[in-house]
């Protein structure tokens, strides 16, 4: 297109009077990370329909939750998965006795060694919900930035 293009001339142009790769500059993992969150920023500034407490949770989502990957998806999914069992199992064991499991009995309908095995499964296993939860809201965020870009009505306002 004609801006790449001309972005392209201009990158060119500045390389020839600086003598630099400015390439590799422009393209380093921080040079894109930092015209990433100037572009959100002015995207956010610019949208009438954007109150400045989703701006700041934005950047708070971004500050502090990394990427995962399919990997640790999956990884994440069953541990997630075998705390949900476990509390199944759980109230599955309350339903047939018809009081309060004991840990013993819990353990064993569990087939875990000990109540400490068994709660160690299940502190992990809402960890790793967690952890879930956190990097879907990096998507959610993208959702709303793709709504945010294409004319997001005020009506839509938080």
């Amino acid at each position: 297109s004609g801006r790449r293009r001309a972005h392209r001339d201009g990158l060119r142009i500045a390389e020839q009077r600086s003598g630099k790769d400015l390439k590799k500059i422009i393209n380093s993992r921080n040079s894109v990370s930092a015209r990433t969150k100037a572009n959100s920023e002015a995207m956010y500034r610019g949208s009438a329909s954007v109150p400045d407490s989703l701006i700041a949770y934005a950047e708070q989502i971004h500050r502090a939750t990394d990427r995962i990957t399919p990997a640790e998806e999956i990884e994440l999914g069953t541990e997630t998965q075998e705390a949900i069992r476990l509390q199944n199992v759980y109230s599955d064991l309350e339903e047939q006795l018809r009081r309060e499991p004991s840990d013993a009995e819990w353990c064993a309908a569990a087939g875990k060694i000990s109540s400490e095995a068994l709660k160690a499964a299940l502190e992990d296993g809402m960890q790793a919900k967690n952890r879930l939860v956190e990097a879907n809201l990096r998507l959610v965020q993208g959702v709303v930035n793709l709504y945010i870009r294409n004319g997001l009505g005020s009506q839509y306002n938080a």
